[in-house]
């Protein structure tokens, strides 16, 4: 029996009618490459079955305490039905992108069921006439609350949902959860464990506050006075206001090594800071199309893993956030990235000053009546419509498989996140890798964006000049690609949190670089040798290519 930890909870709690703090992520596979044909629904069912070892939450429910005076627990679900959470369904005609989008996220909309473990999983077929994908390709869609997993632990769950061979003799080790049922908590139990938890919370809290508040403090001064004496420096966007129900969402997808080129055109910057520039580009444009572009900065909401090495595998939440400016108002998109790079360094900084580690624990130890209640706040009185924001949209970067997997031998084609919305917070990004490829997605509220094919265009168009403008840079600058190349490699976050890799039942141990340090702290990927500065003609079309 575990209980869910403040950090964990607080995304529970934000739960409001039409910002429910679920998000899915968004698979495509080619069936062509499984050795049975066809790959039928059963077959995923039976499958997925097979792997519920690999996380906890796949068969535990929430069970509350009274009154909410503590934190919920994980319990066995004694009713666990796979056919409940796993389930099938065909994309209608005309069985294009556009369809497929609203068809995803019509799936996202619903708030899931609490009284059940909280995910669900839905297998899309018909992908038939989608450009870019084999005939025959499905989908899957898995559906989960944030309370449950967060981008890291999100992405071990799928490490462990996959294989490494289309037989499935290759797979990743992932720890195995063995299934013992076990009984709930009684009531009693329960609210004695609440009274333990809420006096000894405030010295649980000691540690974590007396390293991280001198930082907030800091930070908490700078934005003050920055509101005085330029309030017009953090502006309302249509993005930030009250969320409708509804949502649109896309996919863009594009050579890695093309966006990699585009960060080495800037010394010192990252694939991230490109991606930020990227987005930001794609706002601006937007934005200028209403003629709403403002003539400051937006700033953009980023997670930071702040998991340590022991944590892996354990689910739940375990990040901090980070505010960079991502310098919507400058045109010139190396001139973009260049102030996205100091900006994220910056702010970096900051959350390394105010420790991104106690800010998490500190959410982790809050009294769970205080966390309830300050989330409730926010969530139904806290935000009003001419409130200056924090942050303007946020963006969110997972890195992928470096390798191919199977999901009964079908081999995956991309895969994406439809990340939760709340008030206030009408724009998301989802930046994911795999392979020699990296897939660009949005979720927005349908309100404040009702032509997403528009916003679609604008990814492509600043994506283009981005990469243009880099092969300009490149071309004068060649010593730019070899300072690149030497930067250190980072292992694969995802081969990382699993620890180790079976190849044909021998584990084999992946190397942890700098383990013991901050999981925020990552280094450079290193660069590959460069290619030839020239883009695919077709690069900027809605399509899933091998």
């Amino acid at each position: 029996m575990r209980q869910l930890s403040g950090q964990d909870a607080s995304f529970l709690y934000l739960d409001a009618p039409n910002c429910d703090m679920h998000g899915s992520m968004v698979f495509i596979y080619d069936p062509s490459t499984a050795p049975k044909q066809p790959v039928g629904f059963k077959d995923i069912m039976r499958h997925v079955e097979s792997r519920l070892s690999v996380s906890r939450v796949l068969r535990q429910r929430l069970a509350h305490v009274p009154l909410e005076l503590d934190y919920p627990y994980w319990v066995d679900d004694e009713n666990f039905d796979i056919e409940y959470h796993v389930r099938h369904m065909a994309l209608p005609k005309p069985c294009d992108w556009r369809q497929f989008y609203i068809l995803v996220s019509r799936l996202n909309a619903p708030p899931l069921n609490l009284r059940r473990p909280p995910w669900e999983m839905v297998v899309i077929e018909g992908l038939d006439h989608l450009d870019g994908l084999p005939t025959g390709s499905f989908a899957l869609l898995i559906k989960g609350h944030h309370c449950a997993l967060d981008g890291h632990s999100a992405a071990e769950l799928t490490m462990g949902l996959h294989d490494l061979s289309t037989d499935g003799s290759k797979r990743v080790d992932v720890t195995s959860v063995p299934y013992a049922p076990e009984t709930s908590p009684s009531l009693l139990s329960m609210l004695a464990q609440a009274v333990t938890n809420n006096l000894g919370s405030p010295l649980r809290l000691l540690g974590p506050a007396k390293r991280a508040l001198p930082g907030m403090a800091t930070m908490v001064t700078r934005l003050y006075k920055r509101s005085l004496t330029d309030p017009g420096s953090s502006p309302v966007t249509r993005f930030n206001r009250t969320v409708s129900p509804h949502r649109v969402f896309a996919l863009r997808n594009y050579a890695l090594d093309d966006v990699k080129r585009v960060r080495r055109a800037v010394p010192g910057a990252t694939v991230n800071d490109a991606v930020l520039s990227i987005a930001a580009g794609a706002v601006r444009e937007y934005l200028a199309s209403k003629d709403e572009l403002p003539e400051v900065s937006l700033r953009v909401l980023a997670p930071i893993n702040t998991r340590t090495e022991s944590e892996f595998g354990q689910g739940g939440n375990r990040i901090s956030m980070f505010f960079p400016d991502v310098h919507t108002h400058i045109a010139n998109p190396m001139k973009r990235l260049a102030a996205v790079y100091a900006s994220t360094r910056h702010a970096k900084q900051v959350a390394d000053g105010i420790g991104a580690r106690e800010m998490t624990d500190i959410t982790m130890h809050s009294p769970a009546a205080v966390l309830m209640l300050a989330a409730k706040l926010f969530t139904q009185i806290g935000f009003k419509e001419e409130r200056t924001p924090f942050f303007h949209f946020g963006l969110s970067n997972a890195p992928g498989p470096t390798m191919p997997m199977y999901l009964c031998g079908a081999k995956l084609q991309a895969w994406t996140v439809m990340v939760p919305l709340s008030h206030g917070f009408g724009l998301g990004f989802a930046v994911t890798s795999y392979v020699d490829r990296l897939s660009i997605s949005f979720t927005a509220d349908r309100k404040a964006m009702p032509d997403p094919e528009f916003f679609e265009h604008c990814i492509d168009r600043s994506f283009s000049v981005h990469l243009d403008a880099a092969n300009e840079v490149l071309r004068k600058h060649p010593e730019l690609l070899q300072h690149a190349g030497q930067a250190p490699r980072r292992a694969h976050p995802g081969m990382v949190a699993m620890g180790r890799l079976a190849t044909n039942g021998a584990a084999v141990k992946i190397a942890t670089p700098n383990a013991h340090k901050k999981p925020a702290r990552t280094t450079k990927r290193a660069a590959e040798p460069a290619p030839a500065p020239r883009r695919s003609r077709d690069a900027n079309k809605t399509q899933i290519r091998r």
